[in-house]
């Protein structure tokens, strides 16, 4: 293995950044997702939440598994210890080596939204049961997984009351806005160094911090075509950005990676560029 480079003040500066940010850059997809389903039911009722397992969860099922599938084939081809994952990395409750918790969460929460319905149809009520829903999930996952596998998903939830309550919640934006922010912020810090006991206090700074979101997108619009096409192209650039890094780590045992990190870096982000733009060819949809 080649020598290892010392870091420069750049680097210390991102690894400090990823220290601070923790599981913040998650949070404003879950939130997006909860307010993006709750609306679709509020709006569509039963016409939309029937389709949700075939028009919404399995695609995202099918997609992760083809992905797996080439970690799968990686693994084998540079001969890789599995570890007897198999299996289970198709659920996303495992990992070979691929991203597997958002896949597993965020299935979750479609169907958690799904039976919320099914139980009470379009009511407060089942905005209750979505949130009971989460929070049994919270506690199953504490047992069984680490902190970053649910310290976060209350932004879903939150994006679901979000979505529920968008009038009045858009009229009180428009008449307290400063406040609000002033609000958001204090409790986003307070929560953020507060006792993270069961993960409740990280799940509480990620709904503050999806607060914060909202509010700032109000005041500034943030639209352009690289933004446009990475958000169109989310799920590949997600889940399969780890093939090149897996990859190119291991050439020369490491040493690739260790003496041109930077070559490295740029590598992986375009070969992942390339497979996003590719990815439409093995995308799995449903015609609606």
């Amino acid at each position: 293995m080649g020598n290892i480079p010392s870091l420069t003040m750049w680097d210390n500066l991102l690894f400090e950044v990823d220290v601070y940010v923790k599981q913040l850059l998650v949070v404003p997809f879950l939130f997006y997702s909860g307010y993006g389903v709750t609306l679709a039911i509020k709006r569509k009722g039963g016409a939309y939440v029937n389709k949700m397992p075939i028009n919404r969860f399995l695609p995202t099922l099918i997609n992760f598994d083809v992905a797996v599938f080439f970690f799968l084939l990686m693994n084998i081809i540079m001969g890789l210890e599995l570890g007897g994952k198999t299996i289970l990395a198709f659920t996303g409750w495992e990992s070979i080596r691929n991203s597997n918790w958002y896949i597993f969460c965020i299935l979750i929460c479609y169907f958690l939204s799904w039976v919320s319905y099914k139980l009470f149809g379009v009511s407060k009520r089942m905005i209750l049961a979505l949130w009971i829903g989460i929070l049994i999930y919270t506690a199953i996952m504490w047992f069984f997984k680490g902190h970053w596998w649910y310290d976060t998903i209350y932004a879903y939830g939150a994006g679901a009351c979000f979505a529920w309550w968008k009038n009045k919640a858009e009229i009180q934006m428009k008449k307290h806005y400063w406040t609000l922010l002033v609000v958001s912020l204090f409790g986003f810090f307070v929560f953020y160094n507060a006792p993270n006991l069961f993960s409740i206090a990280a799940n509480v700074t990620a709904v503050f911090f999806s607060a914060l979101v909202v509010l700032l997108t109000c005041k500034v619009k943030m639209q352009s075509y690289v933004l446009a096409w990475s958000g169109n192209k989310l799920f590949p650039l997600y889940i399969y950005q780890r093939l090149p890094m897996v990859v190119l780590s291991t050439i020369a045992g490491g040493a690739f990676m260790n003496e041109y990190r930077y070559l490295y870096i740029i590598c992986c982000f375009a070969i992942s560029l390339f497979i996003a733009s590719m990815f439409k060819y093995i995308n799995f949809t449903i015609q609606k």
